[in-house]
C-alpha cells in the first residue's frame, strides 16, 4: 500500500519534503524489498517519483535501483520496469 500510495503521500507533504533525500531512500527500500508485490507496486510509480524528485535525485539514486528491477526475478516486476524506460 505504502508503494501505491507513494505519490500521495510525498505530494501532501509539501515542496519542501518532496525534494529530500529521506523520502527518496524510503522509495529505494521499496524497490529492494523481499516481496515482489512491493517491488512492482514501486516500480509502476517510479517514474512519478522521478517527476516529483527531479533529475539530480532521480540520476543520482533512482538509476541503479531501477537498472536491478529490469533483471528481478519476478517477471511483473521485469513488466513493470519496462515501461519506465529506466
Amino acid at each position: 500500500i505504502v508503494a501505491d500510495k507513494f505519490c500521495e503521500m510525498v505530494t501532501a507533504l509539501g515542496k519542501e519534503e518532496n525534494k529530500g533525500d529521506d523520502m527518496l531512500d524510503a522509495f529505494v527500500q521499496l524497490l529492494q524489498d523481499p516481496e515482489a508485490e512491493v517491488r512492482t507496486a514501486g516500480a509502476n510509480k517510479v517514474a512519478e517519483v522521478a517527476r516529483l524528485v527531479g533529475s539530480q535525485l532521480t540520476l543520482r539514486k533512482l538509476v541503479k535501483p531501477c537498472q536491478a528491477l529490469a533483471t528481478d526475478a519476478s517477471q511483473y516486476t521485469r513488466g513493470k520496469t519496462s515501461y519506465v524506460h529506466c
